[in-house]
């Protein structure tokens, strides 16, 4: 099992503190970390020969040839190579199964939280050059010559220089999270090897993927990790509030997605079916902070709309999953994690200033927590109640899929309820939100009674939430998903 760390390219380790290996080793695997280039380092790109992009996927295609090549001098098998990560490191599987670069080097994947047709995945053209001339500028490179010498003018500036000019680029702290994304490459003498160049809703309706099992996940409060420091810091709410609709726009990366011509229109509608037209956010008006993150209330599930989840995480895997399964990709599997621990991502990230007195929910990586330990964010964490329950669940469906490329195999389940796959939809012509069947985790830490973790699977997946992105003219977007 080969993991693929996250941090949204532009941060993140496999360190031993970060991955594990606990606890994923308590089950007969083997496990290989690695690191792969970072930020600029890893995804600027001039949309030419001079700097095509791409690195960081590049490492980690050379790393899966070295699995390839050592892993049997580890006990391993060359032919049993499974891919996953979560975030960043889920945005690179599915990259993977989309490149010719990658076919063969694995024979199965596990995306935990993200799609190469999410926002923050989906690979640039022009847009990165325009970024790659910023960057220049910046730290006094000039961007009015070839790219050939602003690209090695670049190369000369100390990478620390390089790493702190990002905050440059930044309004509100932290957004954009990420000026550097996957770009389309040119197939050239210099660049023989490009690791895409095709958009992926391209690629994956001339059926051109590695046709390899495949789980996708998500979280059910995905936006919260990115949402909390905007509702708990009080500047940052002002400005939000005082910049509203210009902020958004730029938030949720609405430009790469929708022509200029359908922007105006397009966020009228966001805007009135997550935020009911309102211009600001009252932290003190639980309903407009839902408009923001998802709040998963004591004995119920319900999931608040929130435009951070849906853009980002929910709908990107939601239409790359149907959309692969109706071009013919043989098993695909997808759960939905609603399971609130002892621990959370979100809430370890999240400021302090202005403290909101409610349930912040299943935050984005929190499936994360039952796979590794985590010293480094969470140092006292120690796995008991339920949270040991939720593990060793995690840890059986993700090992078993990576020796049976089943999760629930027939061999090991027998007449106990399994986890199907999605069902074949080749033979429609409208692909429909009820051929999402998923597995839902939910349950809660702290609840007082003795209820297990819940095991559900479900046919529709947050119907009117789903609909609305399918309707709104995204590039991304097809006909044929209903």
């Amino acid at each position: 099992m080969v993991a693929f760390h996250y941090g949204a390219f532009i941060s993140g380790s496999s360190s031993s503190d970060v991955l594990g290996p606990q606890y994923l080793l308590d089950k007969d695997v083997i496990l290989v970390t690695f690191n792969y280039r970072l930020g600029i380092f890893g995804f600027l790109s001039t949309y030419d020969d001079a700097a095509p992009g791409n690195w960081g996927f590049k490492d980690q295609v050379a790393a899966l040839k070295w699995v390839q090549n050592n892993i049997e001098k580890f006990g391993g098998d060359p032919q049993k190579v499974t891919i996953f990560g979560a975030s960043a490191g889920a945005g690179s599987i599915h990259h993977h199964i989309l490149s010719p670069r990658s076919k063969g080097l694995f024979h199965a994947a596990i995306s935990q939280s993200g799609s190469a047709l999410a926002l923050w995945a989906q690979p640039q053209r022009e847009t990165a050059l325009v970024v790659a001339k910023v960057q220049a500028d910046v730290v006094g490179c000039n961007s009015t010559v070839s790219t050939d010498v602003m690209v090695e003018c670049l190369r000369k500036v100390p990478a620390k220089q390089l790493v702190e000019s990002l905050n440059l680029f930044r309004f509100m702290r932290s957004e954009p999270l990420t000026v550097y994304l996957p770009t389309i490459e040119f197939e050239s003498q210099t660049n023989p090897e490009p690791f895409i160049t095709k958009d992926p809703i391209n690629i994956i309706e001339d059926v051109e993927f590695s046709n390899v099992p495949w789980i996708i996940g998500v979280t059910s409060g995905e936006g919260i990790l990115r949402a909390a420091p905007f509702i708990r810091q009080t500047d940052l709410l002002d400005a939000i509030n005082a910049h509203f609709n210009e902020y958004f726009l730029e938030m949720l990366y609405l430009r790469l997605s929708v022509s200029d011509e359908d922007l105006p229109t397009t966020w009228a509608k966001i805007k009135a079916f997550y935020f009911s037209n309102d211009d600001k956010i009252n932290v003190t008006n639980p309903e407009s902070i839902q408009g923001l993150i998802d709040v998963s209330h004591l004995n119920i599930f319900l999931i608040i709309s929130t435009v951070y989840s849906d853009r980002g995480f929910l709908y990107p895997s939601y239409q790359a999953s149907l959309l692969h399964k109706h071009k013919g990709h043989s098993n695909v599997w997808f759960y939905y994690f609603d399971y609130k621990g002892n621990q959370s991502f979100g809430e370890a990230f999240a400021a302090t200033e202005n403290e909101v007195d409610f349930d912040w929910g299943v935050s984005h990586c929190d499936d994360l927590i039952y796979l590794f330990k985590n010293s480094q964010i969470f140092p006292d964490f120690e796995l008991d109640g339920k949270d040991l329950e939720v593990s060793e669940l995690l840890l059986n469906l993700f090992t078993n899929f990576a020796k049976y490329l089943d999760p629930t195999p027939e061999n090991l389940y027998e007449n106990q309820r399994r986890w199907r796959s999605l069902p074949s939809t080749t033979d429609k012509d409208v692909i429909e939100n009820s051929d999402l069947h998923y597995l839902q985790i939910s349950g809660r830490y702290d609840e007082v009674n003795d209820e297990k973790v819940r095991l559900s699977t479900l046919e529709e997946f947050h119907l009117d939430r789903m609909s609305f992105w399918i309707g709104l003219p995204l590039k991304e977007n097809v006909a044929n998903l209903s």
